[in-house]
């Protein structure tokens, strides 16, 4: 089976329970995100959107439509239940394989990076929809060793995340790190992209 529906098969089949999930720490969740320099007027990605757990507090914030992105289908439709169609804009797709054209001034992945498993790949869509000077942000509201417990019996659809000063690393030849902070609740990595756009 392709990798890319074996991976949308999985999210369908774990959406209906998928916002029960994320109702702990609902408060941490609030502070990471709020705390993320978005401002009003800024053109903002949720990327690997899920059930569109912080669409509405992105859109709260930039006071302008979100792109929300997931690989399923099933996730999709929960997320546009949740509000009416007209605030957001929800595309179901593959994240990596879309070029906004420089379009946007902050990408946030929430709960969602370890499932991105081809970093090279997500760090070229990014550089192709990023403007100069946006925002990269990954953010969960929970700390490492609680994410490989649950991981560890889907490591076909993840992957063990490195600390977020290196993972940062890895981005450095397009971002530079705003910050990297974590504990056993959270983990947050912001980068800004350097820079003239490129790509």
């Amino acid at each position: 089976m392709d990798k890319a529906k074996a991976m949308k098969d999985f999210f369908d089949r774990v959406a209906e329970g998928w916002d029960e999930g994320n109702q702990e720490r609902s408060g941490v969740r609030e502070s990471l995100i709020k705390s993320l320099p978005i401002k009003t007027g800024d053109r903002v990605l949720d990327v690997g959107c899920g059930t569109g757990v912080i669409t509405g507090v992105l859109h709260s914030m930039s006071k302008e439509k979100v792109t929300a992105i997931d690989i399923s289908p099933k996730m999709i439709e929960i997320a546009k239940s949740k509000e009416q169609p007209l605030v957001n804009e929800y595309i179901c797709g593959d994240f990596t394989a879309c070029d906004f054209k420089h379009s946007y001034d902050a990408a946030v992945m929430f709960n969602c990076y370890p499932h991105f498993m081809d970093r090279e790949a997500l760090k070229t869509a990014l550089t192709n929809s990023l403007k100069k000077d946006s925002y990269f942000a990954i953010v969960h509201n929970n700390g490492r060793g609680e994410l490989f417990a649950c991981h560890k019996r889907h490591m076909d659809y993840s992957r063990n995340i490195l600390s977020p000063e290196d993972e940062a690393v890895f981005y450095n030849d397009y971002f530079e790190l705003i910050k990297a902070e974590e504990g056993p609740d959270y983990y947050y990595l912001l980068l800004r992209l350097r820079g003239a756009e490129c790509r």
